[in-house]
Order: structure tokens, then sequence, then C-alpha cells
């Protein structure tokens, strides 16, 4: 299991594209900065249309070292030998899939604003555990706002990797790194960002020198 990949800033991809080109090339920008790890999320596409952004996205991951995550398509998992899995808590049996896939396997689970979920998640198996929505989005109709008391509260109890999601952007990331969580994640922060991909060194600058 890539654990050492679980630290530092999370690039998540965006659900919606001008153009397959486009949001290929945005994505192996993100992917060829120098960031550990990134998941393809892909709320609304076709099944058609995921398989071939994870067959090209993939590669490219591997071929830059860093970690790759699939958000909820996890019947594509077989396919990829190292990719990993993010799903929801309520999205799939954690424990089934820690058993079917292997310690190899790096499986994140949502746990939003709840530390007791975070502890079960973590009981059966979860590699991460990530909380969210930190603040207002609009990547998530139904989302909960997660307090940083919450993530305080997570950094006593949890002993594996703890993620932060949810509205994040270079005006407000300084507020999590002081909540010392191992990974922040990041979608339109990073992607509807005017000054993409130069907005990206600033990121990854502003986590290392935390």
């Amino acid at each position: 299991m890539m654990q050492n990949s679980l630290k530092g800033l999370y690039p998540i991809s965006p659900s919606e594209y001008l153009s397959d080109t486009s949001y290929i090339d945005n994505c192996i920008a993100v992917i060829h900065s120098g960031v550990s790890l990134f998941q393809f999320r892909s709320k609304g596409f076709s099944a058609k249309k995921k398989r071939k952004y994870i067959s090209t996205l993939y590669e490219e991951c591997v071929r830059c070292n860093v970690q790759f995550i699939i958000n909820d398509f996890y019947f594509e998992l077989d396919k990829y030998e190292s990719a990993g899995l993010h799903l929801g808590f309520n999205d799939g049996n954690i424990k089934l899939l820690r058993e079917k896939y292997g310690d190899h396997r790096i499986i994140g689970v949502s746990c939003y604003d709840s530390v007791e979920n975070a502890r079960e998640a973590e009981r059966q198996g979860a590699s991460y555990v990530s909380f969210g929505s930190m603040y207002n989005t609009f990547n998530k109709k139904d989302f909960t706002i997660c307090k940083s008391e919450v993530i305080i509260r997570a950094n006593r109890y949890i002993q594996i990797p703890i993620c932060v999601i949810g509205g994040i952007n270079l005006s407000n990331i300084a507020e999590q790194i002081d909540l010392k969580p191992n990974m922040i994640a990041i979608i339109d922060g990073i992607f509807k960002d005017k000054n993409f991909p130069d907005n990206l060194k600033s990121f990854l600058n502003l986590i290392r020198n935390e």
C-alpha cells in the first residue's frame, strides 16, 4: 500500500469539461505538478467516458509515480493494479472491499463531519478518512459543513491519515493547514482558478512550508 503518498495536496478532477482534450490536458498538468496522489471523480459522466478517462489518467499517474484514486467506480479496480478507491461512508462495505483487494490497495472513505464514522471506517480497514465540506461548495448538492473542532478531535482519535475537503482555495487554505490534516483535497480551487495551472505552485508551496 502506498501509504507514503497519503500526504499534502490531494487534487480531485472536476465533473465539468469543455472537451475531452482540455479535460485530459488539465488533469495531466496537475499530475505533473509534483503531487503525490490524484483522484478521478466523475459525477455525471457516462460509463464509457469514465473508462476512457480512467485509462488515460491512470497510465499518466503510473509514469509520474503518482497514486491514482478512483471515486466510487470500484468495479474498474480489477483492471488497474495500483489504483486506489474512494467511496462514501454508506456506498460500499469497506471490510469486504479490503478483504477482496488486499492490504496493498488504498481505500479512502468520506466521513463528512463524524469522527464516529471515521473510527468505524478505520476499524473496517480504511487507508484514510476524509472530512468535509469545510466550506460551502458547488461540487455536492447535499453537504454538511464540518467544523474545525471535528478535525481537532479526529487528530486525537484517528490513527490513519486524515483529509479535509470542500470549498478550499488559496484564500482559506491557511486555516486548513493550521488544523494539521495529512491531506488537503481541492477541486474548484485548482481547476476553476483563473490562474490555473500556475496556482498549483502556490498550493504546493503553502502546504510544503507549513
